[in-house]
């Protein structure tokens, strides 16, 4: 079979498509921050009484804002796929993939959460002050942050980066140099410089995850699952003996997890031996 020559045109064409789903995600979330930004200013405008700071305002409704861009974002590309009469779940990474693959990654997670946990405690206390300013919507106790922040930001980051970001590069570079691209992408959304770094990390293992499954479904759970560690160590007591069990039970469950996921694979194998045929 001849293999197909990368042109000019294809490279810079899926390049380009790549870039404009970023372009689309990073603007929705700016567009409402902009509208809760020009409302909360009016508000405080009107009524110069009240003690409000527009940015202290924005701050604390970083749950809805999140949650109203990542809805827009899907209404955009949802819109855009069926008018192009393509599936837009297909479109979108939501293909089918072995459970393994699945398995693997939500067994590998607890595990890169404690990781992660175990490195941010060795920084500087000055490094730390920063990026805890910067993740402290993500310290907040309740219904709507948690459902922005486990289910709502992984759904819309997995569809773009990996999803539609990933696969586009995917199909004219490299894998690892897609994977690489992708997840410095992922990172430097994310703003803050240390936030960046792990989030990089991160994006390299999901990446990983959704190249080699040719799926987000994984990358879709890992993601969701290292938030929802996230938001219980939220209601962890500040206590010595509570954060060391929680890590503890972290540890174990991810143990426990990973020798599952290496029987699971063991028992269910991508490619099933062939066996003899009788002529």
């Amino acid at each position: 079979m001849e293999e197909k020559k990368l042109t000019a045109g294809a490279f810079f064409g899926s390049v380009g498509r790549a870039l404009c789903y970023l372009l689309l995600f990073v603007l929705c979330q700016g567009l409402v921050s902009v509208v809760y930004s020009l409302t909360f200013t009016l508000y405080s405008m009107l009524n110069p009484g009240l003690p409000l700071n527009p940015m202290d305002l924005i701050f604390a409704c970083t749950d809805q804002i999140s949650l109203i861009s990542g809805l827009a974002t899907l209404i955009i590309l949802s819109a855009f796929f069926l008018l192009r009469r393509k599936n837009p779940l297909r479109e979108t990474g939501f293909c089918a993939t072995h459970s393994r693959f699945v398995f693997t990654a939500i067994a590998v997670t607890p595990l890169l959460y404690a990781a992660v946990s175990l490195i941010l405690g060795t920084l500087p206390e000055s490094w730390m002050e920063e990026y805890a300013e910067a993740a402290a919507s993500l310290n907040q106790k309740g219904v709507l942050i948690t459902v922005a922040t486990v289910l709502a930001a992984p759904l819309v980051e997995e569809i773009i980066f990996r999803g539609l970001v990933l696969s586009r590069l995917s199909r004219v570079l490299p894998g690892w140099l897609a994977v690489l691209l992708s997840a410095l992408l992922f990172g430097v959304c994310h703003g803050q410089i240390i936030w960046m770094a792990y989030a990089f990390v991160l994006g390299v293992i999901f990446g990983f995850f959704a190249l080699r499954s040719k799926s987000i479904w994984p990358s879709l759970c890992a993601h969701i699952l290292f938030n929802g560690i996230g938001q219980i160590a939220v209601y962890v007591p500040e206590t010595d003996t509570a954060i060391n069990l929680f890590y503890l039970g972290l540890l174990g469950c991810g143990v426990v997890l990973c020798i599952a996921a290496g029987l699971y694979a063991h028992f269910h194998p991508l490619y099933p031996k062939k066996t003899g045929s009788v002529s």
